[in-house]
């Protein structure tokens, strides 16, 4: 495996990044139901086709047993093997996957997608300035994106966005 943080393999409540009680309660419920094997998980190809992985976590940093790897072909950092469809679309389409990441709870939803652009997308969008070559980007795509405030940014700055959300809030 390429990392030795202990909490990557068993994760307490303190490496947690949600460390609240209804939180670490969910997280438990969703360990006890993958563990239990109704979640299925099914091993898949990387995108360019490559087979071969690397070991990161056996946790994701929420503490979910799930496996991140690395495509040694490749360098794609992946959830696999990942949920197959059916399992996806329980997870990412139930209340229970709001409430976990936090997203909508008793909060309206264009107040809390206008907060999260302000707290979250700046950071983001200036490291990938940052790092890239930013100015042959042409468009950026977010697979995950909630309520888009990740590629808003991008948007401003005359790029192509173009997002995904499982989420049916989103």
């Amino acid at each position: 495996s390429l990392t030795k943080s202990p909490e990557f393999y068993e994760p307490s409540e303190k490496s947690a990044s949600h460390t609240n009680p209804n939180t670490l309660s969910l997280r438990e419920k969703l360990n006890d139901i993958i563990t239990s094997g109704k979640v299925v998980f099914e091993q898949v190809p990387c995108l360019c086709g490559g087979g071969i992985f690397s070991l990161i976590a056996n946790h994701d940093k929420f503490g979910i047993k799930q496996k991140i790897v690395i495509c040694n072909r490749c360098g794609l950092i992946q959830n696999n093997p990942r949920m197959n469809d059916k399992a996806a679309d329980w997870f990412y389409g139930s209340d229970f996957y709001d409430t976990f990441y936090n997203r909508i709870v008793k909060k309206d939803l264009i107040d809390f997608i206008k907060a999260e652009a302000n707290r979250r997308s700046l950071k983001r969008y200036e490291f990938i300035k940052k790092h890239t070559s930013y100015d042959k980007v042409k468009t950026v795509l977010e697979i995950g994106c909630a309520g888009g405030w990740n590629l808003y940014p991008f948007f401003k700055d005359g790029k192509k966005v173009v997002g995904y959300d499982y989420g049916p809030t989103f």
